[in-house]
């Protein structure tokens, strides 16, 4: 057996140096979700190598990535001292504490100002994190339940695209955000209570991710109800939006001295009405990309809610409680939606939701045609989108090249900017 593994590793490895495409083609054709881990961490750290971004030179409009290079770029060119940056991050009056990016900047920084080798060690820390959350949850899916509908399938299609390997666009955020999803999965689904120690991880690498903190330690010591859950969460559906001074003062409260400043920078007017606007000029298909999104997560969460009342479950197994976590945090990020347009910690939140209630094991979708088509023409309507997204930052050699190949390009660029100057 292990042999046979060994052998099929190889074999995975050598379509890697050919072909990472023609590798991703084979395991989605042959997927295995006790075996998968390895050949989507190939191409997801491919993917990281060959990442395509607009030029350098629009950083400070542009996206987090285009920010990320420059900042290589400004660390290899003006080198600082490693220790007394560090100290300073951590000193009262600086107000910065994730230092994630940072550090892996200064050390890729020290050999080379490739962007790629910068992306490419983003990619190795989130593919890790990514692969291996869905590997516990696909663990603790049964066999049965696994394979029974077209409608789970598409659900597990989903999950892998909820916060995929793309996201190393803004890898401070969507890195914490798996880093604490692997603590939760690890806590709930492993029963590991020692993962609770690494929950500063994530924080350090995103800032932000002191408020899902936060959320936890509270739901300690909530009660574990479930009429309880279920009203937080219909109240946050309707959830409009709460006056932003008295939400600020609230969370000022509550969060540490020196997170102040960056938490001021996310919440002013400004920021916020600047916000909605790109949210308004958006097109059509992210538009609705995001409505669908959360409607598939409301209809999925209350059928859930619906079935343990139908199968009148009252123990607290620990999918249970898991599954009362999550809808908690999925409606404290509804309210931080509606108020801040926090989609991001929406989108977050609705990952570790969606485990949840796969990891119940319960056929929760009701049969009824009505209920089924429609909610499936959503699911293939936002996974059609997601993959869409993922063509911005996909250059060509992602299809035909390999490693090697990526290794003499300077800056890929995506297959859409390509399109243009073909026709251009």
């Amino acid at each position: 057996m292990i042999s046979a593994v060994s052998k099929i590793k190889k074999t995975q490895l050598f379509l890697f140096l050919i072909n990472p495409f023609l590798l991703l083609f084979t395991s989605i054709r042959n997927f295995n979700r006790k075996n998968f881990f390895f050949p989507f961490f190939l191409v997801s750290i491919f993917f990281s190598y060959q990442f395509a971004t607009q030029d350098i030179s629009d950083a400070a409009e542009g996206e987090d990535a285009q920010r990320y290079k420059a900042y290589l770029h400004i660390l290899h060119d003006y080198p600082v001292d490693f220790v007394s940056s560090i100290l300073s991050a951590f000193s009262a009056e600086e107000g910065e504490a994730d230092i994630y990016q940072f550090v892996v900047t200064y050390f890729v920084s020290i050999f080379t100002n490739d962007t790629k080798i910068l992306f490419l060690f983003f990619g190795v820390i989130f593919s890790f994190f990514w692969l291996k959350n869905l590997e516990m949850i696909l663990k603790n899916i049964g066999e049965e339940y696994f394979n029974k509908t077209l409608i789970v399938s598409l659900l597990i299609f989903l999950l892998f695209l909820i916060n995929p390997i793309w996201q190393i666009n803004g890898a401070r955020f969507w890195t914490a955000a798996h880093v604490f999803s692997f603590i939760i999965l690890k806590y709930f689904l492993e029963q590991n209570k020692r993962a609770l120690f690494f929950l500063p991880f994530p924080i350090l690498i995103h800032f932000s991710l002191i408020l899902f903190v936060f959320f936890f330690i509270l739901y300690k010591f909530l009660p574990k109800n479930k009429l309880f859950f279920l009203i937080i969460y219909i109240l946050s559906i309707f959830f409009v939006e709460l006056d932003i001074s008295a939400l600020n003062e609230l969370f000022k409260s509550a969060i540490p001295l020196k997170f102040e400043d960056r938490f001021e920078s996310y919440t002013n007017v400004e920021y916020i009405d600047n916000i909605k606007l790109q949210n308004s000029i958006s097109s059509f298909h992210i538009k609705f990309h995001g409505i669908f999104q959360k409607y598939i997560m409301i209809f999925l969460t209350l059928f859930s809610f619906i079935k343990l009342y139908e199968e009148k479950i009252k123990s607290l197994d620990y999918r249970i409680v898991f599954f009362y976590f999550s809808v908690m945090l999925s409606s404290i990020s509804n309210i931080l939606a509606a108020t801040y347009n926090f989609n991001r910690f929406l989108f977050a939140s609705d990952f570790i939701l969606l485990a949840s209630i796969l990891v119940l094991n319960l056929e929760v979708i009701p049969k009824a045609i009505f209920i089924r088509l429609p909610l499936k023409l959503m699911i293939l309507f936002v996974i059609f989108v997601k993959i869409r997204f993922s063509l911005l930052h996909t250059s060509i050699w992602f299809y035909i090249g390999n490693p090697i190949v990526v290794s003499f390009i300077d800056n890929p660029v995506s297959f859409f900017e390509d399109l243009k100057s073909f026709f251009n």
